[in-house]
C-alpha cells in the first residue's frame, strides 16, 4: 500500500521504491517493539507509530549532522542493530 501510494505521488516507477519502503517499515517495527513492547493489544498497535516517529527522527538528526544521504542507511541501520542487541542482553 506505501508503496502503491509513493509511485501516485512521485508519477514514475522505480524498482527500488518497494525495497526501501518495506527497509523503512521493518525498522519502524523493531524499534517500536523494543521500545514499547509487544504483550497487549494496544502496544502492538502503538509499536509501529511510535518506531516510526523514531526512525524518521533519526534519519532527520543524521542529515541535520551534515552527512550525506547515502550514509543515512548505515548510521540508522547501526542504530537499529544497536537497539535490538541492548534489548536482548536486557
Amino acid at each position: 500500500l506505501g508503496g502503491g501510494l509513493v509511485v501516485q505521488v512521485q508519477q514514475y516507477m522505480d524498482i527500488g521504491i518497494g525495497a526501501g519502503i518495506v527497509v523503512h517499515a521493518l525498522a519502524a517495527l523493531m524499534l517500536g517493539e523494543v521500545l514499547v513492547g509487544s504483550a497487549t493489544t494496544r502496544q502492538i498497535l502503538l509499536a509501529p507509530l511510535l518506531g516510526s516517529v523514531v526512525y524518521q527522527q533519526l534519519q532527520g538528526l543524521v542529515l541535520l549532522a551534515g552527512l550525506a544521504p547515502s550514509d543515512t542507511k548505515l548510521f540508522t541501520g547501526l542504530f537499529v542493530l544497536g537497539v535490538v542487541a541492548f534489548q536482548r542482553k536486557k
